[in-house]
């Protein structure tokens, strides 16, 4: 039944852009609705065989540019469909189509939100291409350039921490994790992320009393901050499954 649903809904979409394509009275007079409509062709390609996935992923890569193309001045959107546009290139390996449709999203003046989207995506793909020079300029770009971004600035300073304490950069990772906890205070899991790689560094150099110590230091610190959040019982929860207290809690000597 459910299969049946399934292929009933994409023979109704299918249809549906067919008869867009075909009747120029049904075209989408909006960067909202056209963004709309790409993103249902980008879907037809899900499950199919890999020439079919292609084909649809490429005409809804066609239609994200069309909205750049037709309201350029509307940033929000034109930048929106930058990104998604890029993600699709992304799918289809084509890396560095993907950077220069992100890489237009901070020409456009696009709000700092989509902005930082756009940031976020170009260093994911950079360090998947294994270059961490050009990530980490990106993401230094994301601080400047969207300083109202707060939880955005945050995941990019971890993303630059891990990529510190991958490097063995230990000190400067360590600084990355400083920096979320104290200039982007509000974010509970993003400063319980911060603690978590500030006291993995201290346990891969073998510093074991140190790293217990500061450990309950950041976790009575969160604690304080956070008391008065709704967020509180979230918090004590990430706090209790830390990778880092899992290592640093001794394990019971029995006969088993």
């Amino acid at each position: 039944m459910n299969f049946l649903k399934t292929v009933l809904c994409r023979i109704c979409a299918a249809a549906l852009l067919f008869s867009i394509f075909n009747n120029p009275a049904l075209s989408q007079d909006t960067p909202k609705s056209l963004i709309s409509l790409a993103r249902k062709q980008a879907a037809l390609g899900k499950g199919q065989a890999p020439e079919e996935k292609i084909a649809s992923y490429k005409k809804a890569i066609t239609m994200y540019g069309e909205v750049v193309s037709k309201w350029p001045e509307s940033t929000t959107y034109a930048g929106k469909s930058l990104i998604e546009a890029a993600v699709l290139e992304k799918r289809l390996g084509n890396h560095k189509s993907a950077i220069a449709l992100l890489e237009k999203v901070a020409e456009l003046g696009s709000p700092s939100d989509v902005q930082a989207d756009a940031y976020l995506a170009l260093a994911s793909i950079h360090r998947k291409l294994k270059s961490s020079e050009k990530a980490t300029a990106v993401l230094l770009a994301l601080l400047e350039r969207c300083k109202d971004r707060g939880k955005d600035c945050a995941r990019a300073r971890l993303i630059m921490g891990s990529m510190a304490r991958s490097e063995k950069r230990y000190l400067d990772a360590m600084q990355h994790a400083r920096d979320v906890m104290e200039k982007n205070p509000t974010f509970w899991r993003e400063n319980v992320d911060a603690v978590q790689l500030f006291v993995s560094i201290l346990i891969k150099c073998h510093r074991w009393q140190e790293a217990s110590t500061e450990l309950a230091r950041l976790e009575a610190e969160l604690l304080k901050r956070f008391a008065q959040s709704d967020q509180l019982a979230s918090l004590e929860k990430a706090l209790k499954k830390l990778p880092a207290r899992r290592i640093l809690t001794p394990s019971p000597v029995t006969n088993g």
